[in-house]
């Protein structure tokens, strides 16, 4: 089939309706001959129906349904050795209130059904297949936050979310956001923002039931290291400045991150440990001449991963998905990037552009 992504939306005075259909077929890079040669399917379909309703000057609301269907399969020429299947249904309410003068205030929650309806793994060459997990997921959020202008340099914003899932134990993960934005000049503005976010593991990473330790009969490659257990959760702590002089936009960002029960990408999705580390971003455009721009950017992080104490990377035999240098630094992750080019508009249809980077 070809491929396709396709949105069509419409409205109704105060109801919108939002169709999504997605499909993707494409083969698995092989650096090696080999027969069959697998491929991928993903595919999506969705719909969301919202209800927005102004009650007041001061207060609305918000309704919004939803159903997904999603699928992914990994097929050789003969079999489906890979296939997940699920059907998410969504719901949200919400409120904002402007009444209070200079905040604008909005809280809600948010349920979700996740409709497991297939999980099955098929070796490749074997006969038999076998259920990753058959167990339906649920979880609620619920978040409330407020943006306030005090004046026209200054606005708060703060807010708090708290997320519950059946996916990883029974526990309710807070997060939340906070920053002061504030405008010095007409030409510099600075932010300062702290967010804590947390993302669940997928079903194939918490409820596996055929990879991981201590599963029946595991394949050698996915079977001695843990399923994940618990949410990744992320702190941030940023400060912005953008700076216009002249014919120049300059951005900088200093910023630092932690990453606890860091899941890894590799089978069967273990939580092995914690990454922390601070960077700075630098940009620059400058406008040489009504057609030349001149621009840069600079990143540089410096960030460390320390393994959780029950857990071995050598010994559970992932150190090839999460693989760090004497220095506990990721490897494949770049420490210093540069980037720098000259666009030149030769005329309206035609732009030039050069870069270099390291």
């Amino acid at each position: 089939q070809p491929d396709h992504f396709i949105v069509a939306n419409g409205q109704y005075h105060d109801w919108s309706v939002q169709l999504t259909s997605y499909h993707k077929d494409f083969y698995e890079l092989r650096l090696t001959p080999g027969d069959p040669e697998p491929h991928y399917v993903d595919e999506m379909r969705g719909i969301e129906i919202k209800h927005q309703h102004e009650v007041n000057k001061d207060l609305s609301t918000l309704l919004s349904l939803s159903s997904v269907y999603k699928s992914m399969g990994r097929h050789s020429s003969e079999t489906a050795w890979l296939s997940l299947t699920q059907m998410d249904w969504n719901a949200e309410a919400g409120l904002t209130y402007t009444g209070i003068k200079g905040h604008v205030l909005q809280t809600g929650i948010q349920l979700i059904y996740e409709d497991n309806m297939e999980a099955i793994f098929q070796a490749e060459g074997s006969p038999i297949k076998q259920t990753f997990y058959d167990k339906d997921t649920s979880g609620v959020g619920f978040y409330i936050d407020d943006q306030y202008t005090v004046n026209d340099q200054l606005e708060l914003v703060a807010g708090l979310r708290f997320d519950y899932n059946t996916l990883v134990n029974d526990q309710v993960y807070p997060s939340g956001r906070a920053a002061v934005i504030y405008k010095a000049t007409d030409h510099w503005t600075s932010k300062i923002m702290l967010n804590k976010s947390t993302r669940m593991p997928s079903p194939l990473a918490a409820l596996n039931e055929i990879w991981g330790l201590g599963a029946p009969s595991p394949p050698v490659w996915a079977g001695s290291s843990p399923t994940a257990d618990k949410a990744e959760e992320l702190v941030t702590l940023e400060w912005g400045n953008i700076v216009y002089f002249d014919k120049t936009r300059m951005a900088i960002n200093l910023y630092y991150q932690q990453l606890d029960n860091f899941i890894t990408w590799g089978s069967p999705h273990s939580n092995v440990g914690n990454y922390d580390g601070w960077g700075v971003e630098l940009s620059l455009n400058q406008e040489l001449t009504q057609n030349i721009s001149l621009w840069g950017n600079l990143s540089y992080v410096d960030s460390t991963f320390e393994t959780s104490d029950s857990f071995d990377l050598a010994a559970n035999n992932v150190d090839a998905h999460q693989a760090i240098d004497d220095s506990d630094r990721l490897i494949g992750a770049p420490q210093l990037t540069i980037n720098a080019g000259i666009d030149t508009r030769i005329s309206d249809d035609i732009l030039f552009s050069t870069q270099l980077r390291y």
